[in-house]
């Protein structure tokens, strides 16, 4: 909830860093200014009703706001104050991970900034005043597509070729990456419907891939309706290091198997995500629904491996310009890295 509050009880902020180094937090000290009103002046039920009203007016003017901005007053761990243009100065809650990837030293008294809030009034990114969020409606209404219901079937487990789209089914071909290999013959190729377990038999003919499957090759599935893999053929695959690729094959099935807690076991310690340092698994998975988010489930479970490309920094499972995970070249492939970037400066 936002509030306005009087120009005579703004507080004065501290500003230390973390103990880390690797990110920055607020403190505020509070310090009461103003005179203290005569009792004759008023009375406790005056004052509880005044204060109700102006809560209540304040609260109905600022319910719809998506932005304010002004200058910074105060700052602490877990709010902010801003002043705008027009004298109002309004008390601001922040969510966890608030984004203030665009400010350069983090948040600091007297500096011009625009706050975006969410629905509850809360914030969520801060930015120095006149710059704008690129592509904030489409990010927004790429979250919003990924309904709850598409969520659960993203996260079903590994899909079999009943579970696959009409247009692939009637195809009866399917192009990915060889994540896991079974002793049961089962083959698991991550597709862009997701992973998809085959049965690759003694009968699938195998001569265009050399007679084996192995872990890390691109390959397009012939299948027939009950999933078994008719033939196999060599496909071109971005990533030039199996091993890369299995690494991230491992984390999709985290994501479909809604297994949150391999996941974690695979992060290296201490994890920073959207600004919020994180010191081990226990405390990332308390944050689970903050980070596996609608749109980054759907951005990691139908990555194309065939065409993710290996960055300097390693492989961004996901969007460079939305959800992504990263995992890096130099850890054995550990995950050492998650965001979700969706402001950029020009």
């Amino acid at each position: 909830m936002k509030r306005k509050i009087s120009d005579g009880s703004i507080k004065q902020v501290i500003k230390r860093g973390s103990a880390a180094g690797l990110i920055m937090l607020l403190f505020g000290t509070s310090i009461a200014c103003g005179k203290k009103p005569k009792a004759e002046e008023t009375t406790a039920a005056t004052t509880a009703a005044t204060e109700a009203s102006t809560e209540a007016e304040t609260t109905e003017a600022a319910k719809d706001e998506k932005e304010i901005t002004g200058k910074v007053v105060d700052a602490a761990m877990h709010s902010l104050v801003l002043e705008d243009k027009d004298g109002n100065t309004y008390e601001l809650s922040e969510v966890d991970g608030v984004d203030i990837s665009m400010l350069q030293g983090g948040v600091e008294v007297g500096m011009d900034v625009t706050v975006e809030l969410d629905s509850h009034g809360d914030v969520i990114s801060i930015r120095p005043a006149g710059t704008d969020l690129v592509g904030e409606t489409e990010e927004a209404e790429s979250e919003a597509a990924v309904s709850s219901d598409e969520v659960k079937q993203l996260q079903s487990g590994v899909k079999t070729v009943a579970d696959l789209s009409y247009d692939i089914q009637n195809a009866g071909a399917v192009s990915g990456v060889v994540i896991e290999v079974s002793g049961e013959d089962g083959t698991i190729v991550q597709t862009v419907e997701g992973p998809v377990e085959f049965t690759v038999s003694k009968e699938t003919d195998k001569s265009a891939v050399g007679g084996k499957v192995n872990p890390g090759d691109g390959v397009r599935v012939f299948f027939n309706e009950d999933g078994d893999a008719l033939s196999l053929e060599s496909m071109d695959v971005s990533i030039n290091n199996p091993e890369a690729a299995v690494a991230a094959g491992e984390v999709i099935l985290d994501f479909a198997n809604n297994d949150f807690k391999s996941f974690a076991g695979k992060v290296q310690y201490p994890i920073l995500i959207d600004g919020k340092e994180y010191k081990d698994a226990e405390a990332l998975e308390k944050a689970k629904d903050n980070i596996w988010t609608p749109g980054l489930i759907k951005a990691v479970v139908t990555e194309d491996l065939l065409k993710t490309a290996a960055k300097d920094a390693g492989i961004f499972i996901g969007k460079d310009d939305g959800p992504y995970v990263l995992i890096n070249n130099d850890m054995v492939f550990e995950i050492s890295g998650i965001a979700v970037r969706k402001i950029v400066q020009n």
